[in-house]
């Protein structure tokens, strides 16, 4: 193997570590056959770095690059990657009662990017528990404030 394949093979190993192999836009883990999409085309400027990639599987990804045409994917949306009911409850009581700040239950959940009152779980667990998510519902520190 040449100098310059290894440096390839080396790249999509780090590539592959980093962003991983997980359908950004249906949640599919589509492994080996993961493709990454660049978010600004190269040809609109757009460079080819980790951070203008996102990870997509090619079903997906032919419908993002060739519009509808083509066969959309049978679960659209992301999938929550936080399937342990006692976690979550565990985590939505303390946020909601003001223990752990936002950030802390995110960070708990594995879901650093996510808005807590954005998940759908959070949403089913508040109407389950009887929790108001009206507009001037604050949680966090200090507890939640109607």
């Amino acid at each position: 193997m040449g100098k310059y394949q290894s440096r390839k093979v080396a790249y999509k190993a780090k590539r592959s570590r980093l962003l991983g192999t997980v359908c950004c836009n249906c949640g599919v883990d589509a492994g080996d056959k993961i493709e990454y999409h660049h978010i600004v085309p190269l040809e609109c400027g757009g460079k080819d770095i980790l951070s203008n990639l996102a990870p997509i599987c090619p079903e997906c990804h032919s419908i993002i690059s060739f519009g509808r045409k083509r066969k959309r994917p049978q679960n659209p949306g992301r999938k929550c990657k936080v399937k342990d009911e006692a976690l979550l409850d565990s985590v939505f009581r303390r946020y909601v009662a003001g223990e752990i700040m936002e950030i802390e239950a995110r960070q708990e959940l594995g879901r650093p990017g996510s808005k807590i009152r954005d998940m759908v779980q959070f949403k089913e667990w508040c109407a389950k528990n009887n929790i108001e998510l009206g507009k001037y519902a604050h949680f966090g520190r200090g507890g939640p404030q109607h």
